[in-house]
């Protein structure tokens, strides 16, 4: 099998999977008042300052324990929604679902909600984001990096530029595809969110941290848990197994990143030997992911002839692969044949130089073999 969608969940780590098993020991309800929950407690406390550190040592904030980064989107966002209907929000054309649709969900709602332009690249129109920020601007949301394309927006910059205009302007972005994969500077930033299950972790277990707790509204209510932010019995287990993962992504990522780039340029070339092949993602993309289309052609039927020789690849976010067309391509400009042959392929630091080899090799006759059939 060769697994080459890893920008929809990672292979967790032998290691990851065993700390948790022992992890389960420590069964207590961090809740409870006796000796070894309060202990287990203050761990909890202690993982959750260590994180802000790992994520950018240069903040005073804190971090959010929740289930999973959709949940910690939905936390963050409807604690900014209020009833000033003069109050605005911003967000970029290429946020991940979780994001978009509460973004449409408001606007249908009747409120002021602005969709910033995407450039040919896939990343933010700064000019444009700029423009649309005033005194009634409440929001702004900006992907830190595409899940789509792998785009990278530098977002501590465009903060910065925001809060220049309009200093209360809270800035949130999504950086599930950014921990441990490229450096990320939270020092203008006001809330940002993380998954596990993105970075050789367990799924069920994500976050985000917070710059003010005093933006946030309770969530889930019950017992008070998570500062009655999101009640429910604290899972010590999943968080410390969220920590393993964090604290080996930052770790590594220098030298994950080398490693992957290098496939990221082997794949590329053999792309480009592919008749009719666009490749979406900008070099200074990550290289994780790279979005490209097989011109002429169903992408969908190309997977699925892909994955009979157990290839997996995907067609972009799995939150959406389901529904037709792709948001972030046609914010792009892309035309209807891109769109339709979209291709995304994803590396993690578990795939090799003879996995994309075989993959692009596969790639070519199986185009190849549909284009002789549409002849």
């Amino acid at each position: 099998m060769i697994f080459l969608d890893n920008a929809s969940t990672t292979r967790p780590d032998d290691e990851i999977v065993n700390n948790f098993v022992k992890y389960q020991q420590d069964y207590f309800n961090p809740g409870a008042l006796y000796k070894v929950s309060l202990n287990l407690n203050a761990r909890i406390e202690d993982v959750r300052k260590e994180i802000v550190r790992l994520l950018s040592g240069n903040v005073n904030g804190s971090f959010m324990f929740t289930g999973s980064s959709t949940e910690a989107n939905n936390i963050i966002i409807n604690s900014l929604v209020s009833n000033n209907k003069n109050e605005e929000y911003i967000f970029s054309s290429i946020e991940h679902p979780s994001v978009n649709n509460l973004a449409i969900k408001l606007k249908n709602e009747g409120r002021k909600v602005f969709f910033v332009k995407t450039n040919e690249d896939g990343r933010v129109n700064e000019e444009d984001l700029l423009s649309l920020v005033n005194k009634n601007t409440k929001f702004v949301s900006i992907i830190n990096v595409s899940n789509e394309t792998g785009a990278i927006n530098d977002i501590n910059t465009l903060s910065k530029k925001v809060k220049e205009i309009n200093p209360k302007t809270l800035f949130h972005s999504d950086g599930v595809q950014a921990l441990g994969k490229i450096k990320v500077d939270l020092k203008n930033i006001d809330f940002y969110t993380i998954s596990s299950h993105k970075i050789y972790g367990l799924k069920g277990i994500a976050g985000f941290y917070y710059a003010n707790f005093n933006n946030l509204k309770p969530f889930i209510l019950g017992g008070g848990q998570e500062q009655n932010i999101r009640s429910g019995t604290t899972n010590a287990p999943m968080i410390f197994s969220l920590f393993d993962a964090i604290k080996n992504a930052v770790e590594h990522q220098s030298e994950n990143y080398n490693y992957v780039k290098g496939l990221n340029l082997i794949l590329k070339e053999k792309l480009n030997q592919i008749d009719n092949i666009k490749i979406n993602s900008n070099e200074d993309s990550s290289p994780y992911i790279v979005s490209f289309s097989c011109l002429g052609l169903n992408a969908e039927t190309i997977l699925r002839m892909l994955s009979e020789n157990e290839i997996y690849v995907g067609l972009g976010s799995a939150c959406s692969s389901k529904k037709s067309g792709n948001l972030v391509l046609q914010s792009m400009g892309k035309t209807k044949e891109e769109i339709l042959g979209n291709l995304r392929v994803s590396f993690s630091k578990n795939n090799t130089k003879e996995e994309v080899l075989i993959f692009s090799d596969c790639l070519r006759k199986t185009i190849e073999d549909l284009r002789e059939k549409l002849k």
